[in-house]
């Protein structure tokens, strides 16, 4: 298993790093815009994008239509951008979580199954940039272990590691959305980067629509979907016209990889996620990359820069 030694190292390189993404695209847009900075920046080749489920409504949620729809969002970013996909590696995600399982079996996937050929082919570390419910990495470790001997975890998931995380019950996202999944990440030997998401975490990243998104200028297909038609799922007209502004976790991800002297990085025991909803430490278990802090005003105008390199190609 790769050590966080081993892995901070790696991200200080000057290497390309290699990454698969893997987002639910189906939750809210920040995937979106995730997905297009990591394509268009430098640093990365993105060698595949996975659409995974989010359970807004775990115990009543119908995974095969959320994660088609993560699917389709997934394959509608990769239009606008003019990707090829007859050429970029696309695949959906498991249609039912880790935790629907009674013996925590892995979720079998097309994404899952990609996990393990890429790291298994891979001389480099291959990097799973996880900004959902991290059924997709956890699923592929289940299936062949032997991919943690080359693949790290970059997952954004969880909250802040705190007094009041350990004491209380407590609800993040994508932590929740596969409970059982979020467990194992961080029981078993996967090398993992956890990224929590509150504002000293992923949390703080913020774009406002004069600064960021009014930046995608022009009438393209992608200038529209970044500027306009994407924030308009989350915002009106009239905010959008006000000053509107929404935080935007997930570009924590590719910038972790990217420009890791842009967050503070911490190795830690892994935290014990507990069956009551806490966190608990035992110093003894795996040791994990905890990155908080981070940048947020560079990788929000990074990623502006990015995105926008990608829909004015040609022009």
């Amino acid at each position: 298993m790769l050590t966080p030694e081993q892995i901070l190292n790696d991200l200080k390189t000057d290497r390309v790093k290699k990454v698969i993404f893997d987002g639910d695209f189906s939750a809210e847009i920040d995937d979106q815009y995730a997905l297009a900075y990591a394509l268009g920046l430098d640093k990365l080749e993105v060698l595949a994008a996975n659409a995974v489920a989010h359970y807004e409504y775990p115990d009543r949620c119908d995974t095969l239509s959320t994660v088609t729809f993560s699917y389709s969002e997934l394959l509608r970013t990769l239009f606008v951008l003019g990707i090829d996909r007859d050429k970029f590696k696309h695949f959906m995600g498991a249609t039912e979580r880790i935790a629907a399982h009674a013996d925590y079996s892995p979720s079998d996937s097309a994404a899952s199954r990609n996990i393990i050929e890429t790291v298994k082919n891979s001389d480099e570390i291959i990097y799973v940039i996880t900004t959902g419910p991290c059924t997709s990495a956890v699923s592929a470790y289940l299936m062949d272990p032997s991919i943690a001997e080359n693949m790290c975890v970059v997952w954004l998931g969880g909250s802040a590691i705190s007094d009041h995380t350990l004491k209380h019950s407590f609800h993040e996202w994508n932590l929740h959305s596969d409970y059982e999944a979020s467990q194992i990440l961080f029981n078993s030997d996967i090398p993992v980067i956890m990224m929590h998401a509150e504002s000293n975490g992923s949390g703080g990243i913020i774009f406002d629509t004069e600064r960021h998104f009014n930046q995608f200028e022009g009438e393209s297909l992608g200038a529209e979907f970044f500027r306009k038609i994407l924030p308009r799922v989350c915002a009106t007209k009239d905010q959008l016209a006000n000053g509107w502004s929404k935080v935007m976790c997930d570009l924590m991800g590719p910038a972790t990889v990217a420009h890791p002297d842009w967050v503070e990085f911490k190795i830690i025991p892994a935290p014990v996620i507990t069956d009551d909803y806490k966190y608990a430490i035992d110093s003894t278990r795996k040791k994990i990359l905890y990155a908080e802090y981070p940048k947020a005003d560079l990788i929000a105008d990074d990623a502006v820069k990015a995105i926008k390199k990608l829909i004015y190609k040609g022009e």
